[in-house]
């Protein structure tokens, strides 16, 4: 029998006392352990899988381990062993004692099992390697195996109101949720803290650990409707006055057919001055301006579908349109000439590794800078190319 609780046993994966584990505070990004099912499986059949740590001496010269991957599978194991599991030893892979720091941080996060990492611990993960070892976000998405869009989207979270990063920390709501109240209350974060309260007071009410879309008050979607329609008129206010118009003198009808399929300023006045629209053919040059960008982002780049950014929307036109709905078992529509079928931006992560999957190259079109009013359309620009090539 082994009476040495501080020996090491040299197999090939080694066999190491769990209590003399070491956990280095705030090293773990891991926020929610969830540790009861998991210790009662270890009271059944033991740790299966090894934790990743890095051997020292403490100062009697006992041999410790620094854990770096398995906080959650250690939790569970001395849980178990306070409630009389029998558990002297688990297995653990050793890494060298001069492995850099930002390496130890990614075999935590690579090594991960059982419970995935939610996007908020990612970021905190992203974060640092962000600031503290100053990498940028393609080279955190080269180092760990991601998109870069995955990347900004994660670290988005560390950007909103404390209040609500501490609810998402806690599981209260999803981040789907989340994302969802900021698109719709956009520029106002005392509005966002209080959906989120709202929803998650709505999803305990109905006995949920966690607000989901659906606990989403219908009040939020009317105020993002009403926001439209105040811009709207401000819009129309603003191109009376630059038309030397009346807008007393103008009929509803007339004032929302002025709005309707308006991609600018210029194009509201035309409408409210009764400038006849010349009938257009199907050539390149008669394309409005937001499909000639399109045209020419995909003729930069042919062999790949084209994912183009427009308002909440990623949207595929004509030959990609079809592709896209065909795979993904999406509606295909048709405006005129043009054939298109589109997602939520938000369900990107869902639709875009079906794309890859499918052998498809696909590049991401953004907007670069705020949709105006006023103005031209908004900038956009690739900021992704994915396919299975560079496993994105």
């Amino acid at each position: 029998m082994d009476t040495n609780i501080n020996s090491t046993k040299r197999t090939d994966i080694y066999s190491v006392d769990p209590r003399n584990v070491v956990v280095v505070d705030n090293f773990n990004v891991r926020r929610d352990f969830a540790i009861d099912e998991l210790k009662e499986q270890i009271k059944l059949q033991g740790v299966l899988n090894p934790i990743t740590v890095v051997p020292f001496k403490d100062e009697n010269g006992d041999e410790k381990y620094r854990l770096v991957d398995g906080e959650r599978r250690l939790r569970a194991t001395l849980a178990a062993i306070s409630e009389g599991a029998d558990i002297k030893r688990i297995k653990a892979i050793f890494l060298p004692r001069n492995t850099k720091e930002e390496d130890l941080l990614i075999e935590q996060m690579m090594r991960n099992e059982g419970k995935n990492f939610t996007e908020y611990e990612s970021a905190i993960m992203f974060q640092r390697f962000r600031d503290k070892f100053g990498y940028t976000q393609s080279e955190i998405a080269q180092k760990f195996g991601k998109s870069i869009t995955f990347i900004g989207r994660c670290l988005s979270l560390l950007d909103l109101a404390p209040e609500i990063q501490e609810k998402i920390e806690k599981g209260e709501i999803s981040t789907g949720a989340v994302r969802q109240i900021v698109e719709r209350n956009k520029d106002d974060e005392a509005a966002q803290v209080a959906a989120v309260q709202d929803a998650v007071d709505d999803a305990k009410s109905k006995g949920k650990k966690s607000a989901t879309v659906k606990n989403i008050g219908g009040d939020t979607k009317s105020q993002k409707d009403l926001k439209k329609v105040v811009s709207g008129i401000k819009i129309l206010i603003e191109a009376t006055v630059q038309a030397k118009l009346h807008i007393e003198d103008m009929s509803a009808r007339e004032l929302i057919a002025a709005l309707h399929n308006a991609e600018s300023m210029e194009d509201v006045i035309a409408k409210l001055n009764g400038s006849p629209e010349p009938e257009k053919e199907p050539q390149s040059e008669d394309l409005s301006p937001m499909m000639k960008q399109f045209q020419e982002l995909k003729e930069k780049h042919p062999d790949a579908t084209l994912l183009f950014r427009c308002g909440d929307f990623y949207e595929t036109y004509h030959e990609d349109a079809e592709k896209t709905a065909k795979i993904l078992g999406i509606t295909l529509t048709q405006r005129g000439e043009i054939k298109m079928a589109g997602f939520p931006h938000h369900a990107l992560d869902i639709y875009l590794p079906k794309l890859i999957r499918s052998g498809l190259r696909v590049a991401i079109c953004d907007q670069l800078e705020a949709p105006k009013t006023t103005q031209k359309l908004a900038k956009r620009g690739i900021t992704e190319i994915v396919s299975s090539d560079n496993n994105n």
